[in-house]
């Protein structure tokens, strides 16, 4: 036996035991957060349980008040609203290059009804995730503002010019009394 066909009956082996450990990660629900608040389970519990399932919650900033009062600790609330953040920034970043995470649903922030304790597509009334949308990345609810998809006539999107910046990120009084940008 040559070593070619030897090296390809191995790769091959390998390849498929990786396909039979690969299990796609079912999203959380919503109820379960709550639950688990309710039962007064250690917020380290709670957000390892939140981030070993993957999920990401598209949660307004009302949903935040009636997750507080059902018993979740707010250091699982300021998990859940980094989180969506931090999902929203990569997702932005993926639009910008032109790529996305395709009609993968589980990745995208999941719609929340926190009315009835629900969540997920499917579940919730939203626009698919994979759906392409030329204002914003995919999988961004839509009541998320979003800013303008092209930067003012003459600027760059490589190298933004003065201008530009000072348009989307203005300048703020800080409490001290310097300015920063935004």
């Amino acid at each position: 036996m040559s070593f070619r066909p030897t090296f390809a009956v191995v790769l091959v082996i390998l390849l498929s035991a990786c396909a039979t450990f690969y299990t796609p990660r079912t999203p959380m629900p919503i109820a379960d957060v709550v639950k688990l608040g309710k039962s007064g389970a250690p917020p380290q519990t709670m957000i390892q349980r939140i981030r070993d399932s993957g999920t990401t919650y598209a949660l307004r900033g009302s949903d935040f008040a009636k997750l507080k009062a059902a018993g979740v600790p707010d250091p699982v609330l300021d998990y859940l609203q980094q989180s969506f953040v931090d999902d929203l920034d990569l997702q932005t970043r993926y639009w910008v290059e032109g790529a996305g995470l395709g009609g993968c649903r589980y990745c995208y922030p999941q719609p929340v009804d926190m009315d009835k304790l629900e969540s997920g597509y499917g579940v919730v009334p939203a626009p698919p995730p994979g759906k392409y949308n030329p204002s914003r990345p995919m999988g961004t609810p839509d009541w998320v503002p979003y800013p303008p998809t092209t930067p003012p006539r003459g600027a760059s999107l490589c190298k933004r010019s003065s201008r530009w910046r000072r348009t989307m990120f203005p300048k703020r009084k800080s409490s001290s009394g310097s300015t920063a940008r935004t």
